[in-house]
């Protein structure tokens, strides 16, 4: 093999592998129900993985289970396993559905992802709160 022969092989081959090595490095894109994403939870547009749903947790603790966040992921792992689902319109992700949330203080329609603390219950579909017993001292009945 000639020298320019060579230099077209590896000309090619670091081609390939850039290209290759780009579409791995590609964030992936879908639906958020991290609490700790903010206004990125159940958008009307997909999210950015790794940036907007479950950036690096060192970096971005407040993404992550804390006093402040008490339902978000343990960790990265976490995260991408149960609070994004990768090109997935939210109308699709069932914890970005309305539902009712019921505690024993109030009753709020909401979306299920925002429903998952301490005391909550949240039925799916329920958005006249029908499904939500309040005690009888906190219904505003009497």
């Amino acid at each position: 093999m000639g020298k320019p022969k060579i230099c077209i092989f590896f000309i090619i081959s670091l081609s390939f592998f850039a290209i290759f090595s780009l579409n791995s490095f590609a964030d992936e894109r879908g639906t958020c129900t991290n609490p700790g994403a903010g206004t990125k939870i159940c958008g009307e547009n997909l999210v950015s993985r790794d940036n907007e749903c479950c950036p690096n947790q060192q970096q971005n603790p407040s993404y992550y289970r804390s006093a402040s966040n008490p339902t978000g992921p343990q960790n990265y792992n976490d995260c991408i396993a149960n609070f994004f689902f990768k090109d997935t319109d939210a109308s699709q992700v069932n914890d970005c559905k309305l539902g009712c949330c019921c505690t024993n203080l109030a009753k709020d329609v909401k979306i299920g992802a925002q429903c998952k603390g301490t005391g909550e219950t949240f039925h799916l579909g329920d958005t006249d709160c029908s499904e939500c017993t309040l005690p009888q001292c906190n219904d505003n009945i009497d």
